[in-house]
């Protein structure tokens, strides 16, 4: 996989180590040939899936938070699919009603409540 999309992932990745998610495969693909995205594929439990990518030239804060959107979008299709709440990642403060918005705040990737609550930076919303 390439290393630019590597690097968000182990972030974003972080924050899919709970009971709630179900956690993805990702495998390398470069499915889009241009030079300017690095893209991989990722698939879920129930056979879905999807292509991933990130714009190369992109400070990984911003990666982060495209790479984040992308996997919320997908974890909760596997989730409502697998007959579970499809909310994915949940707001704390709200349980079960929605999911926080992945959004770049002052160079920081971070998980918001709505667009201006800040709940947590992407990768530490769940300490491990």
């Amino acid at each position: 996989m390439a290393p630019e999309l590597w690097e968000a992932w182990e972030i974003v990745a972080r924050d899919l180590k709970t009971p709630d998610a179900i956690v993805p495969m990702v495998s390398p693909n470069d499915w889009d040939d241009q030079e300017s995205q690095a893209c991989a594929m990722v698939s879920w439990e129930d056979g879905t899936g999807a292509g991933i990518s990130v714009p190369r030239h992109q400070p990984l804060a911003a990666r982060v938070v495209h790479l984040a959107d992308q996997f919320q979008e997908g974890e909760v299709e596997a989730l409502w699919f697998a007959g579970r709440p499809a909310v994915w990642p949940h707001c704390p403060r709200h349980p079960n009603t929605h999911p926080l918005n992945a959004r770049l705040r002052d160079g920081v990737a971070v998980w918001v409540c709505g667009e201006f609550d800040i709940i947590a930076p992407i990768g530490d919303l769940f300490p491990q």
